[in-house]
């Protein structure tokens, strides 16, 4: 950023312009402070005077052959503020403030001394462009680790669900088996039994 101070006088109607060669993407920031003549004092007064009205309006040309055209106009009141104005394009820009005669004193013919501070704040394409890549990347970044959050989630579920089915089909199996040695046992049994008595029948009839 770069800047300027000075002080000037100036009378009512009158109208001071600066004329300046502005880089595009600039910031302009004027500071103003207008301390109007006091008659009784014979000197300027020492605080900026509520009362005063000035006028402002900035125009601006693209090339030597261009007429220019006015930015903007701005009515500024209470003696002290702060105007600011950003110069998208490259280009002569004129600032001017007119300085009016208050509404109690229409007529009057009055003097006052302004102190302006210009200040420009010029806007880093490459600087720009940094911060927005490293926002890119640091959005990205969070939509990823929020998909791995995710997809762990999504792992950590299906071993639960996983373990839980090998739990089931491991008890399943082990009740599967059980009632085979059992149907089995019991088959066996009953055919030893069945055996046993028939023999035992055969022997009483005399069969064998």
């Amino acid at each position: 950023s770069s800047g300027i101070n000075a002080e000037y006088g100036l009378s009512t109607w009158d109208k001071r312009c600066f004329v300046e060669d502005v880089p595009d993407r600039t910031m302009i920031v004027y500071t103003y402070e207008l301390r109007m003549f006091d008659s009784d004092a014979d000197d300027y007064e020492a605080e900026p005077t509520p009362g005063s009205l000035m006028y402002m309006m900035i125009e601006q040309k693209e090339n030597k052959n261009d007429r220019g055209g006015v930015r903007r106009t701005q009515e500024l009141k209470n003696g002290a503020g702060k105007i600011t104005y950003f110069a998208e394009e490259y280009g002569e820009y004129t600032f001017c403030l007119e300085l009016h005669p208050s509404n109690e004193n229409e007529w009057e013919i009055s003097t006052g001394k302004l102190s302006l501070t210009v200040e420009r704040h010029y806007q880093d394409e490459e600087k720009e462009m940094v911060e927005d890549t490293t926002d890119n990347i640091i959005s990205i970044m969070q939509r990823i680790l929020r998909k791995i959050k995710h997809i762990k989630s999504e792992q950590k579920y299906y071993k639960e669900r996983e373990a839980q089915f090998r739990t089931v089909s491991y008890a399943t199996s082990a009740r599967v088996i059980w009632y085979g040695i059992i149907t089995a046992l019991t088959v066996v049994s009953t055919g030893c039994f069945m055996v046993h008595n028939m023999k035992s029948f055969f022997i009483k009839k005399k069969i064998v």
